[in-house]
Parts: structure tokens; sequence; C-alpha cells
């Protein structure tokens, strides 16, 4: 219930353009990207925690090399 009290609280903000834009990424498949990056050259900020440190993984493991600030 709480979080349905949340989305109201916040749905006032929104243009309706916003919220059709919104229905229709909802209704999307997530993209998968199936490209190798091996022997390319990623510059990934932030790589200490969070994100950026998810990212720095993930690119890593898809044969990336790192370039991180």
């Amino acid at each position: 219930m709480a979080k349905n009290k949340n989305f109201w609280k916040y749905f006032k903000q929104y243009e309706v353009s916003q919220i059709v834009a919104m229905i229709k990424n909802g209704k999307k498949d997530p993209l998968i990207c199936s490209d190798r990056f091996e022997n390319k050259l990623v510059l990934i900020s932030g790589t200490t925690s969070g994100i950026g440190r998810y990212t720095a993984y993930k690119f890593a493991s898809m044969g990336a090399n790192l370039l991180c600030i």
C-alpha cells in the first residue's frame, strides 16, 4: 500500500507526455548488448563504488580494456 501512496505523491508532477512515454517504455523488453568489447578501450568515471564499479566489472567481463577515473 505504501508503494502506491508514494506513486501518487509524485505522479502529479509529471506532464501527460511524460506519463505516456513511461507507459510505452514499460512495455518494451530490455535491450541486451551482444557486442564484444575485446581490445576496445572503455573510459568509466566513478568506478570506486556503486554503478560505476558494476559497470567496470561488466565491461571487463566482456573483454574491454578499462580506463577508470
